[in-house]
């Protein structure tokens, strides 16, 4: 009598350890999903805007302003969009993405989705702002 309630004991302990062991192994390989597709979307996000800023640069040699929207089809995720020292930057929950553009202008300008690129051109020197809509 008494070993059998060791033995089912025995049984039960193992049982628990192996669900523990599970949950916790299917708990790490969601949390690396995740982390890849956040990390996809802000690379998503930075390519679009560093194209958007090339094409603006390249395509206007004039004064004053252009505005291209960024459009959001990332859905509702507050993804921060930085520009700075020729390079973007986006963060979302601690994860961020830095793509360097080499073009002679200005950046600057922080914002959320949907925003948009304004060039201004003055005294010769471009500079491409990042607002909010």
């Amino acid at each position: 009598m008494v070993t059998q309630l060791v033995s089912h004991s025995l049984y039960l302990l193992i049982a628990l350890v192996a669900i523990v062991l599970i949950i916790g192994g299917f708990s790490a390989f969601r949390n690396d999903v995740e982390k890849i597709s956040t990390e996809s979307s802000l690379n998503l996000i930075a390519d679009t805007v560093k194209q958007e800023i090339i094409r603006l640069y390249s395509s206007s040699e004039e004064s004053g302003k252009s505005e291209i929207p960024l459009q959001s089809r990332l859905g509702e995720r507050p993804y921060i969009i930085q520009l700075a020292s020729n390079k973007v930057i986006v963060t979302l929950d601690g994860f961020e993405v830095e793509k360097k553009i080499s073009i002679n202008a200005n950046l600057d300008g922080t914002a959320s989705l949907p925003a948009f690129l304004v060039l201004s051109k003055t005294a010769g020197v471009k500079t491409i702002s990042l607002v909010n809509s």
